[in-house]
């Protein structure tokens, strides 16, 4: 939990030292910890946490806004909807798009039949959806935001 330095960041903390973590953590739930880990793409703490936090917080988007809190090296992920249709989504609570579309347009969906295995008849059904964001609205930002 060394990373990020800035212990008074504004970010939602879940405990504020290891004293206590056991009585935050109550008798569910699960705790990872990697120490010493030596087969990492991303050599840095800093590199390995940024990823896992912008992954985890993409891949669990759906669970994290039904209430599942997440943290990494102490701090709780928020939701990342590539597609920018969830309303609670971290790009909403960007300050340089309060007063502007924050959300992306459906332009098309498709439902396609798959195979369930290789040669099965039965099948499942894929939806794929084309969203259209709003680049008109956000292309005089700056690049930053």
């Amino acid at each position: 939990m060394v990373y990020p330095k800035n212990p008074t960041e504004t970010q939602e903390l879940f405990c504020r030292d290891a004293s206590e973590l056991r009585e935050r953590l109550g008798d569910s739930g699960t705790v990872v910890y990697m120490p010493n880990c030596d087969r990492l793409t991303y050599r840095k703490v800093a590199s390995l946490v940024d990823h896992a936090t912008k992954e985890m917080s993409r891949v669990y988007r759906r669970q994290l806004e039904k209430g599942l809190k997440l943290f990494i090296n102490n701090r709780l992920v928020e939701p990342f909807d590539p597609t920018y249709q969830m309303k609670t989504a971290r790009h909403t609570k960007v300050p340089e798009l309060f007063n502007r579309e924050k959300t992306s347009r459906l332009v098309q969906k498709w439902e396609i039949p798959l195979p369930v295995a290789e040669d099965s008849p039965d099948t499942c059904t894929a939806t794929v959806r084309l969203f259209f964001l709003p680049i008109a609205d956000w292309s005089s930002l700056p690049r930053k935001v």
